[in-house]
């Protein structure tokens, strides 16, 4: 209940003021196709009312991705969804968001140029601090979600730069992170079958009972982590360099965001997979094809 009262919550107060932009949009230029606004003439935008304007149209797919500071929606959804739940919202429904953005930010682009300055840097402040959010969490499912709010503020930086680099980055990222975060989500949900617990210290030690599972953990993590020559890392690298050329400085934020984003994977892999096995789990049972195909 309080996971659906967060998602009503954050998605209806994201949404309005893009419903009342739109509305604004078809009332000014007596259109609604994308195609058509980029023929119009986009007389300079400055007054106060086209910089609200420009808010609006973006705030709904800011939230979506979700952009770090609207993101408590993620986890509390994810922890709570069944795993077919959480692999379509991982997969298709944050992505929503990033396919928004970028169909709207060519018919934004004049005002695009100065205002998303706070977006980008609160979008690589966000990937360095849920990175450090996930290294102290106890729940598998949640430290998944909030890694992927990580990697969607990469996304976002890469597609409010608006250059060819960046726009392509977070194209090939958003494919890459739907697929690995879906296999992430899958794994827990074997995990959680056999052990009924969600906790990382009370399911340890896996690799002994299910080695196979474990070689789709060691990818699927690696893959998180951004490995070469995964498109991971290729969507990862030309959005940290357009994002480079736009200003010297940020290269400290992605670096270290990037690092810790290497550290929580590895920890996650550590936690569920090493160690030894605890006792209540010597007769869980074997891991089924299906699973194996799935992944």
């Amino acid at each position: 209940l309080n996971a659906g009262v967060y998602f009503l919550f954050y998605t209806l107060a994201g949404s309005l003021p893009l419903l009342v932009a739109l509305l604004t949009l078809q009332n000014s230029t007596g259109t609604l196709s994308l195609l058509t606004m980029q023929y119009l003439d986009s007389s300079p935008l400055a007054s106060y009312a086209d910089k609200m304007w420009w808010a609006g149209c973006l705030l709904a797919f800011l939230v979506k991705m979700p952009l770090y500071g609207v993101h408590l929606w993620l986890p509390k959804a994810h922890v709570e969804a069944p795993v077919a739940g959480s692999m379509i919202l991982a997969a298709v429904l944050l992505k929503l968001g990033g396919y928004g953005m970028m169909r709207m930010m060519t018919n934004l682009e004049p005002l695009s140029k100065d205002l998303t300055y706070p977006f980008i840097i609160f979008a690589l402040w966000g990937v360095l601090m849920t990175s450090s959010i996930c290294l102290r969490q106890t729940d598998l499912k949640s430290l998944i979600a909030y890694s992927s709010v990580s990697h969607m503020g990469l996304v976002i930086s890469g597609i409010l730069i608006q250059t060819p680099w960046g726009f392509t980055g977070a194209l090939i990222l958003m494919i890459a992170h739907g697929l690995t975060s879906s296999a992430l989500f899958c794994l827990a949900n074997t995990n959680y079958e056999r052990t009924h617990s969600r906790t990382m210290l009370l399911a340890r030690g896996l690799q002994i009972a299910l080695p196979l599972m474990t070689a789709w953990w060691f990818i699927a993590s690696l893959a998180n982590l951004a490995l070469p020559p995964l498109p991971n890392l290729m969507g990862e690298l030309m959005i940290v360099v357009s994002v480079f050329n736009w200003s010297k400085w940020s290269l400290m934020l992605t670096g270290a965001g990037i690092l810790t984003t290497a550290s929580y994977s590895l920890y996650m892999f550590i936690m569920t997979q090493r160690g030894p096995l605890p006792s209540h789990l010597t007769t869980i049972e074997p891991s089924y094809t299906r699973e194996h195909l799935l992944m």
